[in-house]
């Protein structure tokens, strides 16, 4: 059994509406030395797949039909032994 742990964020550019609405209260806070903050997304997926390349092609596909708006979203993802 595999783990994929898959990560999407906003592509540059994009308006990140909750990364705006963290970033001033990070300030308040007190938390000066943070200068900027991006939201994302994390699936963790467990993939019964033979080897790490057929387990890549599933979350590749997974990721392009379901679980990111290729629009606004870019993705990475990494692949582990469960």
């Amino acid at each position: 059994m595999l783990v994929a742990k898959i990560f999407t964020f906003p592509k540059a550019g994009v308006l990140d509406p909750q990364g705006s609405a963290i970033k001033p209260v990070i300030s308040n806070l007190g938390f000066t030395s943070v200068k900027d903050i991006q939201t994302g997304k994390y699936f963790e997926v467990k993939i019964d797949a033979c080897d790490v390349a057929e387990a890549r092609k599933t979350v590749q596909e997974l990721c392009s039909k379901v679980l990111v708006n290729s629009v606004v979203e870019d993705y990475e993802f990494e692949i582990l032994e469960a």
